[in-house]
């Protein structure tokens, strides 16, 4: 079963680590400014690669593609008429 560890990252917002069941590692950085930040853990290392940098409308997007809340094949311009 995937797991989320969170912890606070002071002055800047919260950051959550979700492990697949794969054991892959997925890091969101939420910014108290409403940005998000996109990192994927490197296996065997500490590292972790910059996936994207979004801000709150994007991230809102992403989170509503990811929840299927859009989940039907849609033009951009359909998502665009419901201020997705």
């Amino acid at each position: 079963m995937a797991s989320v560890e969170e912890g606070d990252l002071a002055g800047i917002g919260k950051r959550f680590t979700v492990v697949t069941n794969q054991g892959e590692r997925l890091i969101i950085i939420v910014h108290e400014s409403g940005g998000v930040e996109l990192y994927r853990a490197i296996p065997g290392s500490d590292q972790s690669d910059s996936i994207a940098t979004l801000d709150s409308e994007e991230a809102r997007l992403v989170a509503a593609i990811i929840g299927r809340t859009i989940y039907r094949t849609e033009t951009m311009e359909r998502l665009a008429r419901h201020g997705l």
